[in-house]
């Protein structure tokens, strides 16, 4: 659990502000120094995030406040897939209507 530097209380995951001093963080990257054990993130959400997109995006919504680590690679995996599928489909959109004239 992060402390406050001012005075040293205990301040919950995504608070910014001590209720203690009234000290505000200044930033979300100063916050995050010390990670949530529960909030570990990692491949496996980033991958689930690009095979299904949506499922990403629903992800990263839900956890956003709550683990926003794990929420970051959700949405980093759901914005890459969504990426992918749209390369994807132009590909196959190029290809079709490049093939198929000479074929038919």
């Amino acid at each position: 659990m992060p402390e406050c530097e001012r005075c040293g209380a205990d301040m919950d995951y995504g608070q910014t502000v001590c209720y203690q001093c009234g000290y505000h963080i200044h930033s979300r990257q100063e916050f995050f120094r010390t990670q949530d054990p529960d909030d570990p993130g990692g491949w496996p959400w980033l991958v689930a995030g690009l095979i299904i997109p949506p499922l990403g995006i629903l992800l990263f919504i839900i956890w956003f406040q709550r683990h926003p680590v794990t929420a970051r690679a959700c949405g980093n995996g759901a914005l890459a897939g969504f990426i992918l599928w749209v390369v994807a489909a132009c590909a196959r959109i190029a290809t079709t209507n490049l093939i198929l004239p000479f074929f038919g």
